[in-house]
Parts: structure tokens; C-alpha cells; sequence
């Protein structure tokens, strides 16, 4: 099946799904794009875009910038963005996009789950990474005082 073959899916009057699949490259994006950003223009400020790559084997680097731009575009609307990926090199794939469009509305994830929390959510893709991250240094300062291990 042609990756962009597909027209975004209208999943709720809030939010669009595209689903890709295959190998990508910046001829099928640029196909895509303008599909794409009719349905994301037809949503409400606050609407939502789940794209949906888990079944994406490969995606050239050329397709990555394409789809940065698009979604720079996305950015521009208010929509928030949810990357669903299932391999490593296509996640890395959607940080670099999310990265590159300087959407704090736009982050990658693993589960359903998460692009459901991320899409209904407030937070920016920054102020969650750094929650992370201080979690975490919480977690190790405390098994290392549990451990006596010194800082």
C-alpha cells in the first residue's frame, strides 16, 4: 500500500489521524502535505493530530525534513501532536521532526496510551521532558543516600 495513499482520517470533531506505512521518502510527504493541512485547518485552535507510524519501516532524511515543515505548519495552527512509533529508528526519526519544527505541542511516544495523554494534556514537550528528568535524579539521589553511595 502506497504510504500516503490514505486522507487523514477525521477521528472526532478535535482530532485528525494519519496513518503511514512503508517506507517514506519526501515524494510521498509532499503528496501528503497538502491533504494534510486542509484537515488540520478545518480543526478547532486546540484540535489535535495523532500520526501514526508504527507501521513505518524507514524513513529518509529527506522525508524527515519534509515532514518537519509540515509540521512547523501544525505548530502554527495550535494543534498539538502525537508521534506514535514503534521502532527505535523511526522514534528517533520523530524527536529529530519535533526537534526541527520547535513545536512544543509535538512529541513522539510508544503507546496509545501515551499519544492519549499527550493529546488531551497541556503540558509542552520541554516542561514534561524536564519533569522526567527530575524524577529521576530524585529516584538515583535516593537509592544512592539508601545505598550510602556519596554525590
Amino acid at each position: 500500500m502506497d504510504p500516503c495513499s490514505d486522507q487523514p482520517e477525521r477521528v472526532s470533531a478535535r482530532r485528525v489521524r494519519v496513518r503511514l506505512e512503508g517506507v517514506l521518502d519526501r515524494d510521498q510527504i509532499d503528496q501528503l502535505r497538502p491533504k494534510l493541512l486542509d484537515a488540520i485547518d478545518r480543526l478547532p485552535r486546540r484540535g489535535e493530530l495523532l500520526l501514526d507510524l508504527v507501521e513505518v519501516t524507514e524513513c529518509a532524511i529527506a522525508a524527515c525534513r519534509a515532514l518537519a515543515l509540515v509540521q512547523r505548519k501544525v505548530r502554527a495552527s495550535g494543534a498539538r501532536t502525537a508521534y506514535l512509533t514503534a521502532r527505535a529508528r523511526i522514534h528517533g526519526a520523530a524527536w529529530w521532526i519535533v526537534h526541527a519544527s520547535r513545536d512544543p505541542h509535538a512529541m513522539p511516544v510508544i503507546h496509545m496510551d501515551q499519544a492519549e495523554q499527550w493529546l488531551q494534556g497541556d503540558a509542552q514537550r520541554l516542561d514534561e521532558l524536564h519533569a522526567r528528568s527530575t524524577r529521576a535524579i530524585e529516584r538515583a539521589r535516593h537509592r544512592c543516600a539508601q545505598e550510602g553511595v556519596e554525590r
